[in-house]
């Protein structure tokens, strides 16, 4: 028998038996609620041993490395592995070589031809160009093209309405769509098109955040997925809390199917088509981790000075602060919880620790950093990796401080977060099996 054919058999029945342990191993449960299928997983994962781990590749930042960062809000990577970010505060966008070294600069503040006012995302183009969002100085959010080497090639003014009728949403009490310059994402989906998420107001009563299509060439979108909450300020409710608020994560897999999380106290992933029918559902059991003491205090304070804020507007409010943290740690609205890698698992980003003590793993649910005990080692966050299906895979420690946003390309993982020493810092990851 020919060598190559029959160690290429070999995989195939290798995996074919390591996907029946996983089907054994899983033990949840699949129910129809309403014709939408729900994967209904425990807390334990089929693999009580990761089969992934996330080495850190490098890590660039902090308060003297030749730039400064100032707040990254995007990050992506074009196909020879260079790494563009944009920073809002800086007003501009920094280039790093997939080893981490940065090799130029470009845009500044400013209105005119390659200048940005809040330049808040990017996406790579298949034609070698980047189109950044700039929702800065006008009334609709500006899309400018630029070449790999950061030159100017062009922009346009982007109007998203639900309703073709209305000649003037800003005027129209149906949609308000007073955050549309609030694109705080977008992706490369296809061919001239783009995914797009956006917040607006509703009746002047609901918060909504949408998903479009938008096709960048002929620069019309179409709504796919709207998500609606009563905001408690609108309705002018006495007591507020967190919960009460609309605040969504998603994420796309390479099939064009697109993950929602629309209540961060909740472990209920739903599963949408590209035109915006739901598929299925995933849910996990979860137990909310506990703030620490810190952490309560310093929220006590912060809601107290909102009452008082509120109280000289002339408005009565009561906030109760919330003793639990949400599922997916969110530190502001351009933190993004959730990716799907090459082998379409589905990755999310959670508050859980992980601690790991000699060669056996367990998980703890209460505080980070805490442990005392010698031998040990807890990270402060996990991702839940799920399979295709939705199936709890396994958990993944992840030693990042604050998290904030994230790209997944060839099997690496590039994100931005806040470290110890109060600056952005850039990192690459890579994913090994």
């Amino acid at each position: 028998m020919n060598i190559q054919k029959f160690i290429s058999e070999l995989i195939i029945i290798l995996s074919l038996a390591t996907n029946l342990i996983s089907q054994n191993n899983w033990n949840g449960e699949i129910k129809s609620i309403n014709g939408i299928f729900n994967i209904m997983n425990t807390d334990k994962p089929i693999y009580k041993i990761p089969k992934l781990k996330l080495k850190k590749e490098w890590g660039v930042g902090g308060e003297d490395p030749g730039f400064i960062f100032n707040n990254i809000t995007a990050i992506d990577i074009d196909n020879d592995g260079r790494i563009y970010v944009t920073d809002v505060l800086e007003k501009n966008v920094k280039i790093f070589s997939s080893s981490g070294v940065h090799l130029f600069t470009f845009g500044r503040r400013g209105q005119g031809p390659g200048e940005f006012q809040s330049p808040r995302c990017l996406t790579i183009l298949p034609n070698k160009q980047i189109l950044i969002i700039d929702t800065g100085g006008s009334l609709f959010p500006r899309f400018k093209i630029f070449d790999y080497k950061g030159n100017y090639i062009g922009e346009f003014e982007v109007e998203l309405q639900t309703n073709n009728n209305l000649k003037n949403v800003y005027k129209n009490s149906i949609e308000y769509l007073s955050t549309l310059n609030m694109i705080s994402y977008s992706n490369f989906l296809n061919e001239n098109n783009l995914i797009l998420f956006t917040r607006s107001t509703e009746e002047m009563k609901f918060d909504v955040n949408s998903l479009w299509k938008f096709d960048y060439k002929k620069k019309k979108g179409s709504k796919i997925i709207s998500i609606r909450k009563e905001n408690p300020r609108y309705s002018n409710k006495i007591h507020h809390n967190d919960r009460d608020y609309l605040n969504t994560q998603w994420c796309l897999d390479n099939k064009k199917n697109i993950y929602i999380i629309d209540d961060m106290y909740e472990y209920k992933i739903k599963i949408y088509n590209i035109k915006g029918n739901m598929k299925k559902v995933i849910k996990r059991d979860f137990e909310l981790p506990s703030k620490n003491e810190n952490e309560y205090e310093k929220d006590l304070s912060e809601d107290k000075e909102y009452e008082k804020y509120m109280k000289r507007k002339g408005k009565k409010v009561k906030w109760e602060t919330l003793k639990k943290r949400t599922i997916i740690f969110n530190l502001f609205p351009c933190t993004r919880g959730m990716f799907c890698d090459e082998e379409n698992r589905l990755w999310v980003l959670t508050n859980e620790s992980f601690i790991q003590k000699g060669s056996n793993i367990e998980y703890n649910k209460l505080e980070y950093k805490n442990n005392e005990n010698p031998g040990q080692k807890s990270t402060r966050f996990t991702f839940d990796v799920f399979n295709s299906d939705g199936k709890f895979l396994m958990k993944v420690p992840f030693d990042a401080e604050q998290p904030r946003c994230f790209v997944q390309k060839n099997s690496y993982l590039y994100f931005a977060a806040l470290k110890d020493d109060g600056f952005p810092w850039l990192f690459k990851y890579k994913i090994i099996e």
